[in-house]
């Protein structure tokens, strides 16, 4: 998923939505 990568750089939150998965 390349979208991930993108929201990392741009929101922080991303980081909690990997855990989620």
């Amino acid at each position: 998923m390349q979208t991930n990568e993108m929201a990392k750089k741009e929101s922080p939150i991303d980081q909690t939505f990997e855990q989620l998965n």
